[in-house]
């Protein structure tokens, strides 16, 4: 069983709910993620994923949602 990666990204731009359902749905449909919780207050989504998917593919994605996003950080699930 593989484990999964969590990217913590921070995310500039969102100013209500349909921000952050517009960026979830979007990190829902990239190939290699099973979990996302965007937070319109702290400004992150947090993104469990599998290894096809990096970091960059994210914030690609988050980019071209028209926010603007940083990669803050790696850590492996303990699973």
């Amino acid at each position: 069983m593989s484990r999964d990666t969590q990217t913590s990204i921070l995310i500039g731009g969102m100013r209500d709910n349909r921000c952050r359902e517009r960026l979830t749905e979007a990190l829902e449909r990239v190939r290699g993620v099973h979990h996302v919780e965007v937070s319109l207050y702290r400004g992150r989504a947090i993104v469990s994923h599998d290894a096809s998917c990096t970091g960059e593919a994210l914030r690609r994605v988050i980019e071209e949602a028209g926010y603007n996003a940083s990669i803050n950080g790696k850590s492996r699930n303990p699973r």
